[in-house]
């Protein structure tokens, strides 16, 4: 068949009713929510093209390296305080929660808790974003000391939250100020394809947002 009789077939019959089903489905998950501030989302958007710059010194990164995680919380991000577990009310994707958009599909967040989860709607607002996965890089325990209590997870909620209300939930371990292994991230890097695949992904560690100054 040559490429003249290839362009005449029907669409159906090219590419498939399952393939153009899933084009449909993912279209219309990715619609923005009703009221939205179009001009904070093209903000939010123009930033995937500018590289993001070092937030620490080079001292600043050893020192956060080098000190015991049990004092981090303490000395760097300030306990029960944590200006990350207390957003400002600067423009978020997730009002409540530090949030951008790094690319179209894929939000960077803080991480959620109970309260937060409850308070602010934090699932409807996944929902009307169409976000479909959330990624926790988070080590259980970690960070125990800024904002709320953890929970019996290790984290500051209860990922069954997520799960039910029919969003996929994946836990990759990420040590903080540490260094991933290749087979992780090649672990990672699959999870995420499938992901997009479905829906948006929101991806969290602890800060969540490397444009926050």
């Amino acid at each position: 068949m040559d490429l003249a009789e290839e362009e005449e077939r029907p669409l159906c019959s090219r590419f498939g009713w399952g393939h153009i089903a899933r084009l449909c489905r993912r279209k219309k998950r990715r619609v923005d929510p009703e009221g939205a501030n179009v001009r904070n989302r093209r903000d939010s958007h123009h930033r995937v093209n500018r590289p993001p710059s070092a937030q620490y010194s080079a001292f600043g990164e050893l020192l956060r390296t080098c000190t015991p995680s049990g004092l981090q919380c303490a000395l760097f991000c300030g306990g029960s305080r944590c200006k990350y577990e207390l957003p400002s009310k600067r423009s978020s994707a997730i009002q409540g929660l530090y949030s951008d958009w790094v690319t179209v599909d894929i939000l960077a967040m803080a991480r959620p808790s109970t309260t937060s989860i409850a308070a602010r709607n934090i699932i409807q607002q996944l929902h009307s974003w169409g976000v479909r996965t959330v990624i926790n890089l988070q080590m259980p325990g970690e960070h125990a000391s800024c904002g709320p209590p953890l929970t019996n997870s290790g984290f500051t909620y209860d990922p069954v939250i997520f799960m039910a209300n029919d969003i996929y939930y994946y836990n990759f371990g990420w040590p903080d100020y540490g260094e991933a292994s290749l087979c992780g991230l090649l672990d990672m890097a699959k999870v995420l394809s499938f992901a997009l695949q479905e829906g948006r992904v929101a991806i969290h560690c602890h800060a969540g947002n490397y444009f926050i100054k």
